[in-house]
């Protein structure tokens, strides 16, 4: 198997000819231009500079003042909307009911009760469906109306 190196001998050689002069001009170029688009200050005097910086400064505390009381009211007025959202979820109404307070409790409630066997109750439901009666005589019945049909004797 032999590997043909005429083709990446005339690729470098091509690689090294080439001529990056012309980048650099552009670069130059590209510079030049940035250079003169500079944007023009004004000087300002003292006063002016004070007088500039203090209004500023109180526009942003009564602007942030403001910002802060919207984003409170924004706030809640996000939480009384969820939690409306979930009683009416919850509530087998539309609309918003009323949650009582009935503290009062069942009169007599017995604490030494026996817990539910579900073991139990589900081996009494497997067993339910072979208990019951048999259809057998049935069955006899309608297979035996079923051949007189089929032999035409009914």
């Amino acid at each position: 198997m032999e590997f043909n190196l005429d083709f990446l001998k005339t690729t470098g050689d091509a690689l090294k000819n080439i001529d990056y002069s012309n980048t650099a001009v552009e670069d130059e170029n590209e510079r030049s231009t940035e250079e003169s688009i500079k944007p023009i200050v004004l000087d300002k005097s003292e006063d002016e500079k004070t007088v500039d910086e203090s209004t500023a400064t109180e526009v942003i505390q009564t602007e942030s003042k403001e910002d802060k009381e919207k984003k409170a009211e924004d706030d809640l007025e996000k939480k009384l909307k969820s939690i409306e959202k979930v009683i009416e979820t919850f509530s087998g109404s539309g609309g918003v009911t009323a949650i009582q307070n009935n503290s009062k409790l069942p009169a007599s409630v017995n604490l030494n009760q026996r817990p539910l066997d579900m073991g139990n109750t589900q081996a009494k439901a497997y067993q339910a469906e072979y208990l019951k009666p048999s259809n057998v005589q049935d069955e006899r019945i309608a297979l035996l109306y079923q051949d007189l049909k089929k032999y035409n004797l009914i």
